[in-house]
């Protein structure tokens, strides 16, 4: 039986949803109070996290669950020792090294951009030069700065365009050596996103497109599976194949879990137009249980790794 349907065959969970702060700190522990935030099981998450397993927080005891099979939200090494920890078989995961490069900016970036004024820079005077004027063909009235590693709209600053103050210069300076994206603040109009799961061997497995409810400050506030009039057919077809394309660089970088491609609608003083690609998460996210529709081969191959 597919362990999609296996519901009494538990697995262990490591929900560090933090895990962009430990890509960006090796040495990066969590305070208390993010400790208690981490332990909280969203109910977004209900259908990826079963009824029969197990989300580990700090009160589990040493060995509390020995021998059975972990996964974690993104295996970072952190994540990997606190499964080991408390007695779960930690899973088969990529390289810290490998982690890092594909969850960062720059590694979208050398895919291309298609969002028109967008560039990475990691040096001050390209980060000067990139701000200098108005973003193009009149997008937006504002520049906005992503660091390396970030999720849920955190890592970012908005600049008006023309010099940089010192206080958005500091803030910049502390991000630049990683790669510092540099885009127009666009109306959205609409959020999508399109998951999927890399096995060890190249595989891939794509499911639906995901409609995503984005709050004001960039954060997540719920999926659903996408109607078929959200996306026009070209849209769709471009998503698809941002997804098939990220993938090929994903399993060429050594990368192999789950991941999404996130996208949008934005406006335009022409209309609207389509960007196929703002940004790549090589883990789980909230939405991917409801985007992969059913389709669990992270748990198949847990389930195949105990045979």
């Amino acid at each position: 039986m597919s362990a999609s349907r296996d519901a009494a065959r538990p697995v262990v969970w490591l929900l560090n949803f933090d895990a962009d702060r430990e890509l960006a700190s090796p040495g990066y522990t969590p305070s208390r109070a993010v400790a208690r935030r981490l332990a909280t099981l969203p109910d977004e998450l209900s259908m990826l996290v079963r009824p029969t397993d197990v989300v580990l927080t700090e009160a589990h005891a040493v060995g509390s669950v020995r021998g059975v099979p972990g996964l974690a939200w993104c295996p970072t090494p952190r994540a990997l020792e606190r499964l080991v920890r408390a007695g779960a078989l930690p899973p088969r995961s990529p390289s810290r090294e490998v982690l890092a490069r594909v969850n960062a900016r720059r590694f979208s970036a050398e895919l291309g951009a298609s969002l028109p004024g967008a560039q990475l820079v990691d040096a001050a005077s390209a980060l000067v030069a990139a701000v200098a004027a108005p973003p193009p063909d009149g997008l937006a009235a504002r520049w906005c700065l992503k660091s390396a590693w970030s999720a849920s709209g955190s890592g970012r600053r908005l600049v008006e365009p023309g010099p940089l103050s010192d206080a958005d210069l500091a803030w910049a300076a502390r991000h630049l050596a990683y790669g510092l994206q540099v885009e127009p603040w666009v109306t959205r109009a609409a959020d999508f996103a399109q998951h999927g799961h890399l096995a060890r061997d190249g595989s891939l497995c794509l499911g639906e497109p995901t409609r995503q409810r984005i709050d004001e400050l960039g954060r997540w506030c719920g999926s659903a599976l996408a109607d078929h009039d959200d996306l026009a057919p070209s849209e769709r077809h471009a998503l698809r194949h941002e997804a098939e394309r990220v993938a090929e660089q994903l399993a060429k970088a050594g990368y192999f879990g789950p991941f999404n491609v996130d996208a949008y609608r934005y406006v335009t003083r022409a209309g609207v137009a389509f960007e196929p690609r703002c940004e790549i998460n090589a883990r789980y996210t909230m939405g991917w249980a409801v985007g992969m529709h059913g389709r669990r081969p992270d748990l198949d191959e847990v389930e195949g790794a105990r045979e």
